[in-house]
């Protein structure tokens, strides 16, 4: 187990490795975002998000060089990588938070961070929004009495 500690520097990245945030410490809490923004976005049907408070990231100075920013409404910045297109972060400015995307790539040390191996990278819960139509009962969880 990867243990990640207030004082850890972490480092999220692109698939090309081009543009890159850092990260200072785990995160506030992780969650799958299920939003008609994320689904569009990422091509699926949720993304897995790391929620930093603004002090918790780093954005580099040549940021405009590296990242092609999208803003699908008002006070949210998506950034993208301008090279291979892959979004690592969001700045939610109505929540004065990040997202960071943590299928992107998170790295400790040169090692990739998974959610299987750091706790504070497991999703711990769905956000649903106005979007969604219904609750739908996982057929994997037959026989418990939670809605997924």
């Amino acid at each position: 187990m990867t243990q990640i500690t207030p004082e850890s520097i972490l480092k999220a990245t692109c698939l090309c490795k081009q543009a890159s945030i850092s990260l200072h410490g785990p995160p506030v809490r992780s969650h799958y975002c299920h939003c008609t923004i994320c689904q569009n976005f990422h091509s699926a049907p949720f993304s897995l998000n790391a929620i930093y408070p603004l002090e918790g990231v780093a954005v580099p100075d040549n940021s405009d060089d590296v990242f092609q920013k999208y803003t699908p409404k008002e006070q949210m910045e998506i950034y993208r990588c301008r090279q291979c297109g892959v979004a690592v972060c969001a700045w939610v400015g109505r929540l004065n938070l990040w997202a960071v995307y943590v299928g992107a790539g998170i790295t400790l040390d040169g090692k990739r961070v998974t959610p299987s191996e750091v706790a504070e990278f497991e999703g711990v819960l769905h956000m649903f929004y106005e979007e969604r139509q219904r609750d739908v009962r996982s057929v994997l969880l037959k026989g418990l009495e939670s809605d997924c």
